[in-house]
């Protein structure tokens, strides 16, 4: 039985996706593939027990899906999911204080882990960074830390230079081997979350999407930073509320408000300027996200490119 590790890297609807996963369970089963989030083995009742013994990201879920991976096998199945929440535990936001280029070896450490199972695959799900950065933004704001402009906030506190997934990429690739490794863009979930949830299925698992075409789903977004227009309406209401001294918890609620009347995906005339960010990420990156483009992704990568 081949052993699915999917990373989803920060800020690309991995709850999601585990959620659309979730309601598919019978579906998976019924093409031998079983599927638990990481979260199940950490929160369920085995986790609880393994970590009241043991500390670390890794002992959280090791013996609860080594025992499910065992179950599975013994029930048929032919592939065995596990989906990662974001990456949380070792993917951290960029920032100045937590290196990016620090924090990666966390990651391949952990991909390290499968490598005792017979047969495995590394699936990674990246973002463009001009709009990762902006969706970590939106994050922030949408849990009331009203501290700064979106230009502060990536021009002083982000650390641009480490955050590359070209990095990240090749040191899987080195580790575990090009045909192990799979590498799909965040992208296209902006304009059909079916399509982004069967292009994962069809290339992390290699089932054809035709099989899926009975099965209905919700289409949602857990995270409404990453679908609604927190970006922009963020911006306008750091500047004027922050004009009148209100404190992050007033300027919370206000967004959320704000959030609730407006219409999905309309900015109007306060999304916030992304030309010069734009620019100085196309500087760096555009080169090495082609090569991801190019030699590691797949699926046609759209606009993950810059140029």
């Amino acid at each position: 039985m081949k052993l699915i590790f999917h990373i989803g890297a920060p800020k690309t609807a991995t709850t999601s996706l585990q959620i659309t996963l979730r309601g598919m369970m019978a579906a998976l089963n019924r093409e031998g593939v079983a599927y638990e989030p990481t979260r199940d083995f950490q929160q369920g009742p085995v986790g609880r027990i393994v970590r009241r013994d043991q500390g670390g990201f890794f002992d959280r879920f090791k013996k609860p899906s080594q025992q499910a991976y065992v179950e599975s096998r013994a029930a048929g199945m032919q592939q065995f999911l596990i989906s990662d929440e974001g990456c949380t535990g070792f993917l951290m936001y960029p920032t100045v204080k937590r290196s990016w280029k620090r924090m990666l070896p966390r990651a391949f450490v952990l991909s390290d882990f499968f490598t005792a199972y017979p047969d495995y695959r590394v699936v990674l799900t990246v973002r463009r960074q001009d709009s990762f950065l902006a969706s970590c933004y939106a994050h922030r704001i949408e849990h009331g830390r009203v501290d700064c402009t979106f230009e502060d906030y990536w021009k002083h506190e982000i650390d641009i230079n480490g955050m590359d997934w070209l990095t990240l990429v090749e040191g899987l690739v080195a580790r575990h081997g090009r045909e192990r490794v799979v590498v799909l863009p965040y992208e296209p979930i902006r304009n059909d979350f079916r399509s982004y949830v069967m292009t994962f299925i069809e290339h992390a698992l290699a089932i054809p999407r035709e099989r899926f075409d009975d099965v209905s789903f919700e289409t949602r977004v857990a995270n409404k930073s990453l679908s609604g227009p927190a970006m922009a309406v963020a911006k306008v209401v750091a500047e004027r509320m922050g004009e009148k001294g209100a404190n992050p918890r007033d300027i919370h609620h206000v967004l959320l408000g704000l959030k609730s009347v407006l219409p999905i995906g309309e900015y109007g005339p306060f999304r916030p300027p992304m030309d010069e960010l734009r620019a100085e990420l196309t500087r760096r990156y555009a080169a090495s996200n082609r090569t991801i483009a190019e030699r590691y992704m797949p699926v046609p990568a759209g606009d993950f490119l810059f140029a």
